[in-house]
């Protein structure tokens, strides 16, 4: 009820900064040197929103919401907003399958799983460095299903994200995937 109660209120807050920014960005040109800024106002308020429907989803006050996504549109969007926002001694690199990848996703949850992805890359360079982020179609048959008893055997997408930071300490190697873990 809490998580629900934040999320509506957050979403809230983000819809007043959205609706102002959205009509200052209708009164610029693309030449106009606050553009850009306008831009990333929309963006970040748009991926507050994003996260808002996680936390909703995670209350169990709001559905995934699954569709056709384009993978490789919805890393280039993801890419731009974490490059606005980072120094540049972080770098990306992409090398995405030139063929489009369609997907059954809820984008908001893939772009917010690729952002944190980036995000913890970044921290684990703090001297700088490069991520490269990468998509190839596969197909899982059944030797790769036995190891993963949950992926019946047929034609995905594979998202690669690597950075070249100093890595997990193995003492906490095995909490990666607990929830909430710093």
């Amino acid at each position: 009820n809490l998580a629900g109660g934040v999320a509506h209120d957050f979403n809230n807050i983000l819809n007043s900064i959205l609706g102002p920014a959205s009509l200052m960005k209708r009164k610029l040109t693309e030449d106009d040197k606050f553009y850009k800024y306008v831009t990333l106002i929309e963006d970040s308020a748009r991926r507050g929103a994003a996260v808002t429907r996680q936390l909703l989803t995670f209350s169990r006050k709001n559905n995934v919401y699954f569709k056709i996504v384009d993978i490789n549109k919805v890393i280039d969007e993801t890419v731009q907003l974490f490059e606005r926002s980072v120094p540049k001694i972080i770098q990306v690199k992409k090398n995405l399958q030139k063929d489009m990848l369609f997907v059954n996703a809820d984008e908001g949850q893939l772009e917010q799983a690729l952002l944190n992805l980036f995000l913890n890359a970044q921290d684990a360079m703090p001297e700088g460095g490069l991520i490269t982020v990468s998509t190839i179609s596969v197909e899982v048959d059944g030797s790769i299903s036995a190891v993963f008893s949950d992926i019946p055997p047929d034609k995905y997408v594979l998202i690669k994200v690597v950075d070249n930071g100093k890595g997990i300490p193995q003492n906490i190697l095995s909490k990666i995937f607990e929830q909430f873990f710093t």
